[in-house]
């Protein structure tokens, strides 16, 4: 909780998470594992991890894309 300055979960998102990165509406967050080579899909509404992305080792930053520079809406 950004005003009140406390801590409201810890969601568990694999070994040593590295990167953050919200999606546009802000209704889904991904943060990235290093040593467990993964992307941890969570839902911010509910604060829970509702998929993983299994990828290669070293999982690193990640950054957000939109076809044509659209602007996020």
């Amino acid at each position: 909780d950004v005003r009140e300055r406390r801590e409201i979960a810890r969601i568990p998102v694999g070994n040593q998470p590295i990167g953050v990165e919200l999606s546009p509406d802000e209704s889904r967050a991904f943060v990235t594992s290093m040593t467990s080579s993964e992307v941890h899909v969570i839902d911010m509404a509910r604060l829970e991890v509702i998929n993983r992305i299994v990828l290669g080792a070293g999982v690193d930053a990640m950054a957000w894309w939109r076809p044509g520079g659209a602007p996020a809406e």
